[in-house]
């Protein structure tokens, strides 16, 4: 049982609240703030504190916190968070702090429907169009003053996928609004990369985890039908045995509203999409997932004097033609006793660094085309440096993001659309999307 859900900016200022339960005082979002000011670097997401506990997440910048005194399971109430993020995006059109406090009716509307009593009601964005009846208030698709302050504040780098601008709207519920509003779909396929490179560049680990996802704003009883890789295949019978296809997925699994009597065969998914955002498919490589390894590390070292240590680093793309890896940030760490770092960079699209506290090289690289290269060269000043201050350099650690590119080769060959009450297609958009999850390169002195 849930006492509270409350929503709080990264200043700590209450943008929501509910109280469903009078077991817990009201004044928790004061008291929830200031345990993660004191342990922000060690916060766990189940706080203990006064005889009740707080099951939190955080999205967008935004802290959502639920409160309860009993034995609660912490996996329901995530999930349950995760939904009810879901559907303020859904009703809101984007997750923010300034769409909620411009909807904050809707917002409240919401937590009434979600919880009764602080036991979870519902959080299906379909069904929930019937109780719900306030508009939502679009809010412009450039950047707002409270995501910039946000960001100020809570000194979190910008965010590696950006949402699609044109998909960022409500749902139209019900009245003239809904009637004017155009059917149209939007497919977002999303896949992270783990990658694990030796220091002699072999390649040691290589995951693909992606996902289909879909917004739909189709009045109706519209069927999506989405046609993917023929030569796709699922499964591998036999570890050793060869598969001639040019995509075989480890693991996948559907959301409840994907058909799939003609994935088989045809490699089709038709689906009866609910209203708002959902993940249509999750999908796993692993077996053959070397296309993952688009990044190349070449490293140097020089040892002047027994106190500078330089480090010369190349970062390649080996990405198809046409294609480029942008928002690039390394992370490489540097020797406890390093002093001083200066650096020389080899372009004018990258910046470094050096966090004295952490004793860290940050890189940042706007972009690396196909077959381009970047480079930086680390001058470290190192009093007390022997055998084993090399050794305590890196790993590096990259995040990326690359558009339209897949690096698993899956792609959408056909999408269309059923209503049988339309005579035209809706609007259908597809966006592809790769992006770092955990990209290392171990480095070792030559």
């Amino acid at each position: 049982m849930i006492s509270h859900l409350f929503i709080c900016s990264p200043r700590g200022d209450v943008i929501a609240i509910k109280q469903y339960r009078d077991d817990i005082p009201g004044n928790i979002p004061e008291l929830f703030f200031d345990l993660i000011k004191d342990s922000r670097d060690s916060i766990q997401p189940v706080i203990d504190a006064g005889g009740y506990s707080f099951l939190w997440m955080k999205k967008n910048g935004l802290y959502f916190v639920c409160t309860t005194k009993f034995n609660t399971s912490p996996s329901l109430v995530f999930e349950m968070i995760n939904r009810f993020t879901v559907l303020l995006k859904d009703y809101c059109g984007v997750l923010n702090e300034e769409s909620l406090r411009l909807n904050f009716v809707l917002v409240y509307e919401l937590l009434d429907e979600v919880l009764d009593f602080g036991y979870i009601q519902g959080t299906s964005t379909e069904l929930l169009k019937t109780y719900i009846y306030n508009q939502a208030i679009e809010i412009p698709t450039e950047q707002s003053i409270f995501d910039s302050l946000d960001r100020v504040v809570s000194f979190e780098p910008k965010k590696r996928i950006q949402s699609s601008v044109a998909s960022a709207k409500p749902l139209a519920l019900v009245g003239p609004v809904a009637k004017d509003r155009k059917n149209e779909v939007y497919i977002d396929l999303l896949e992270r990369l783990t990658v694990l490179i030796g220091v002699t560049g072999e390649l040691i680990r290589s995951e693909i985890n992606g996902v289909i996802q879909v917004k739909s704003y189709l009045s109706g009883t519209a069927e999506i039908c989405m046609g993917l890789n023929e030569d796709l295949v699922v499964g591998r019978p036999d570890r050793y045995a060869p598969v001639y296809s040019s995509i075989i997925l480890d693991y996948c699994s559907f959301h409840e509203s994907v058909l799939l009597s003609n994935f088989e065969d045809h490699k089709q998914l038709s689906i009866q999409a609910p209203d708002g955002e959902f993940i249509a498919m999750n999908y796993r490589i692993t077996a053959d997932a070397t296309s993952a390894c688009i990044l190349k590390l070449y490293t140097l070292f020089e040892e002047i004097d027994n106190r500078y240590l330089h480090l010369t680093l190349r970062l390649n793309s080996t990405l198809p033609a046409a294609y480029h890896a942008c928002n690039i940030i390394a992370t490489i760490p540097m020797p406890n006793s390093t002093s001083a770092v200066s650096f020389e960079i080899g372009g004018s699209m990258q910046t470094a660094e050096f966090k004295t506290s952490k004793k860290v090289v940050i890189w940042h690289m706007k972009r690396l085309d196909s077959g381009g290269e970047q480079a930086i060269k680390i001058k470290m000043n190192i009093p007390e440096m022997n055998k084993s201050t090399k050794k305590e350099i890196g790993p590096m650690g990259v995040e990326f993001e690359v558009p339209s590119y897949l690096a698993s080769r899956l792609e959408i060959r056909n999408l269309k659309v059923f209503d049988p009450r339309r005579a035209l297609q809706p609007q259908r958009w597809v966006r592809n999307v790769t992006h770092s999850d955990s990209y290392v390169f171990r480095i070792a002195p030559n």
